[in-house]
């Protein structure tokens, strides 16, 4: 494929991991930093929102199988997404909110800290010097960050002793190892910095939604009255969100044990609220992507749609499920949008059994559908015959299914380009 396609389908994302340790020497947690390149070795941030949000949206689905659910995620917050209750789209169990020195401790500020304790997520105050209005903040937080650049023993032990014996201190920037001794000494309880080690920049592929799912998905997010169906819809048209969704839940970081079969059971398993805090990172996440809608994007959602209207003329519907076939078609060209093989795909995505080996091998019941699509989009009659004598359906009804389903993708390119 044209390196010019595949720029059009994905994004290359960027970000560092520096792991935070415990006083016995082992990982306790992990801070997720922002990066704009593979060279990168600072955050060269520009907008600390967006930055933010790509963070939050990629770190937890970072293709390192060494990460654990026990391991806590440290990701910075910005005052205005902190009001936004933007850390609410990430698991409370493994989430730290970081909250900036640049953050006011207003009454609405607080507010939205205490609602996010309440629901199991631990506060951390970064880059801690003293200051008045962090000092307002330090009632509400589990872990405070001293950084230790450029301050002396006596002046870090003076700001350890202004932190409350119920919040755990963290040692940040620790470079010489000469300190480590007397920062063990002062009771801290975490150490970060590069005497520990260095942050590791980690490296992947991102579809990126289209700008009408954008635009829906934005639209969507203010109706209060929009219901599970309206957000399955939405996210059914848009094989990037459904990517990213699937590859959320089967991270490590919510450990369902679970395989998923549609976008439905997918918001079922993460629940309305989550989901919604969640699509709003990741529009934030897509801002300044290119604005296209690829070739392989409407042939996906023509599968789809395809295999979904087809399963009404299936003597064994019984078997599928509509939704389960939908997805079927929707993932079914992700291995070339992403130029990654299907093998390497499946693992991350925690599909049931039938549905992810019609993904990979072709075989089974899904993988007649995906033979009988392929048939049709090479105009191989013969090929087009024999499944459609597999799956006992009439081949005039094929046609009509397929003309409707060219239409209904065409519709939806249609109003993309609006």
């Amino acid at each position: 494929m044209p390196d010019q396609t595949q720029d059009s389908l994905y994004s290359d994302i960027f970000f560092a991991r520096q792991p935070i340790f415990d006083r016995g020497g082992s990982i306790w947690g992990y801070e997720l930093l922002y990066r704009k390149s593979a060279d990168c070795r600072t955050a060269q941030i520009d907008d600390y929102d967006l930055a933010t949000a790509c963070v939050a949206t990629a770190g937890l689905v970072c293709p390192d199988t060494d990460f654990k659910p026990s391991k806590r995620i440290f990701i910075n917050y910005t005052e205005k997404l902190l009001l936004n209750g933007a850390p609410k789209g990430l698991p409370p169990g493994v989430t730290v909110v970081e909250v900036l020195e640049s953050v006011t401790a207003s009454p609405e500020v607080i507010k939205a800290i205490i609602e996010l304790k309440q629901e199991g997520y631990l506060i951390a105050i970064d880059d801690f010097r003293g200051e008045a209005s962090l000092s307002l903040l330090m009632e509400y937080a589990d872990i405070i960050k001293i950084d230790l650049l450029g301050l002396e023993l006596e002046q870090i032990a003076a700001l350890v002793a202004l932190v409350p014996d119920r919040v755990l201190t963290l040692a940040e920037k620790v470079e010489d190892p000469a300190q480590v001794p007397h920062l063990q000494e002062m009771g801290f309880d975490l150490f970060q910095g590069y005497y520990f080690a260095h942050p590791q920049t980690i490296s992947g592929k991102k579809l990126s939604a289209t700008s009408f799912s954008k635009l829906k998905t934005l639209t969507l997010l203010e109706q209060q009255n929009a219901t599970p169906q309206d957000y399955t819809r939405l996210i059914e048209r848009d094989p990037s969100i459904a990517f990213r969704l699937l590859r959320l839940l089967n991270s490590a970081a919510f450990c369902f044990s679970v395989k998923i079969k549609s976008i439905q059971h997918a918001i079922s398993l993460l629940g309305m609220m989550r989901l919604k805090y969640w699509l709003r990172m990741v529009v934030l996440s897509d801002v300044g992507a290119r604005q296209v809608t690829p070739e392989l994007y409407r042939m996906s959602i023509v599968r789809a749609r395809f295999f979904e209207r087809l399963l009404a003329e299936d003597p064994e519907r019984k078997a599928l499920e509509s939704d389960s076939l939908f997805l079927f078609g929707l993932l079914s060209l992700l291995d070339v949008m992403l130029d990654v093989g299907m093998d390497q795909l499946l693992p991350i995505l925690s599909l049931q059994e039938p549905l992810a080996r019609g993904l990979e091998s072709g075989q089974g019941h899904f993988g007649h559908y995906l033979k009988l699509a392929i048939a049709i989009e090479t105009a191989d009659s013969e090929a087009i015959s024999r499944q459609a004598q597999v799956l006992r359906i009439e081949e005039h009804l094929i046609s009509g299914v397929w003309r409707e389903a060219m239409l209904w993708g065409n519709e939806v390119e249609q109003q993309t380009e609006v």
